[in-house]
């Protein structure tokens, strides 16, 4: 993955705007009065929306994540987020494969791709994929690998609820360590989820090297 100074910097802005508006008190106020006990409903509501926000780009359900923490607690809106995620990328998926693909196939080729993938195999593609979902958004990496013939359904599967894991405890707990200004939490999260994201990075390239 190659980054830029301006697109980091677009990012960290877009995030900020989406946590400024999840903890500003009308907003907090809003949901505190929308939501006294969290329901099931509530529940399935917001782990629909981020699964629709995968697979209708170029939607983002970011600012719900911090929101979900007031309602649920950042412990329940972590693992609410894992589940909508997998789901959404396992929609992406199957509109990429079954859909998207016959489309790219009449006006061009995917060999390329396909040979690229295929030199991965085994437990090497599977850690190929998790790395992937440490530093490439969810939808647009869905949409690519589902391009793939020879990316199995189930490793898919497994390897996205494997790498969206950590991004959804740290957004989660981001937004509540917000809410309650907990600075040390905020300092610590950010850097973790940094070295994390900056080591899987140097990794996959370490991987695509030996390939």
């Amino acid at each position: 993955m190659k980054l830029s100074i301006p697109n980091v910097i677009s990012a960290v802005a877009f995030l900020g705007v989406c946590l400024v508006f999840a903890i500003s008190e009308p907003t907090r106020d809003f949901f505190n009065h929308l939501v006294k006990e969290p329901t099931l409903l509530d529940g399935f509501t917001f782990v629909t929306c981020l699964a629709a926000a995968v697979v209708f780009l170029p939607l983002t359900a970011m600012p719900l994540i911090p929101m979900g923490s007031m309602v649920f607690g950042p412990l329940v809106t972590s693992l609410l987020s894992i589940l909508g995620w997998t789901i959404g990328a396992v929609g992406a998926f199957l509109v990429s494969r079954y859909i998207a693909r016959p489309v790219i196939l009449r006006i061009s080729n995917l060999d390329g791709l396909e040979k690229f993938i295929q030199n991965y195999t085994g437990k090497t593609r599977f850690i190929l994929i998790v790395l992937l979902r440490l530093t490439v958004p969810v939808d647009i990496g869905s949409y690519a690998l589902g391009l793939i013939s020879s990316v199995r359904l189930l490793e898919y599967t497994l390897a996205t609820l494997i790498g969206v894991t950590w991004f959804s405890f740290a957004f989660a707990y981001l937004g509540d360590n917000l809410i309650n200004s907990n600075i040390l939490g905020i300092v610590s999260i950010v850097s973790l989820s940094a070295i994390i994201f900056i080591s899987a990075t140097i990794y996959l390239k370490k991987i695509k090297s030996y390939v």
